[in-house]
């Protein structure tokens, strides 16, 4: 508990719990489609599991007292099956100056002259043991 432990209230502090049931898909080849409904309705409930969540921890400090005391967090852990996830690719020419991230410029009515996109590339996602998928970059 965080009570329970010297927190310095001028630092930030987040609280991360990765659940016990976070491997019961993978240990179960993945039947977790059947969880859709919650543990309680699916067919084989120990194929269930939860991805990790977390939440910050507030320091309060009211006066005239002079230590901290922290709020009861209620941290939310995602069920599965998980959403697909959504990918976003830009190639770009990274030169002005080489620092990993797109420099625009120009004004208001010029899109990035100094370092425009790049066209003809694909993108190929691989996952084990599926096969690659592979997309042209648009």
């Amino acid at each position: 508990m965080p009570g329970a432990v010297h927190l310095d209230p001028t630092k930030h502090y987040y609280l991360t719990v990765l659940p016990g049931d976070a491997g019961n898909p993978f240990a179960n080849a993945n039947l977790s489609a059947d969880c859709t409904k919650g543990v309680a309705n699916a067919g084989n409930p120990a194929a269930c599991g939860h991805g990790m969540g977390g939440a910050p921890l507030r320091c309060t400090i009211t006066p005239p007292a002079t230590t901290c005391s922290f709020n009861a967090v209620t941290v939310l852990t995602q069920p599965d099956p998980f959403p697909p996830s959504k990918l976003s690719v830009f190639v770009f020419e990274d030169d002005f100056p080489l620092n990993g991230e797109q420099d625009g410029g120009g004004g208001i009515d010029v899109l990035s002259p100094n370092e425009p996109g790049l066209g003809g590339f694909t993108i190929t996602l691989s996952t084990m043991p599926a096969a690659p998928v592979t997309r042209p970059a648009r």
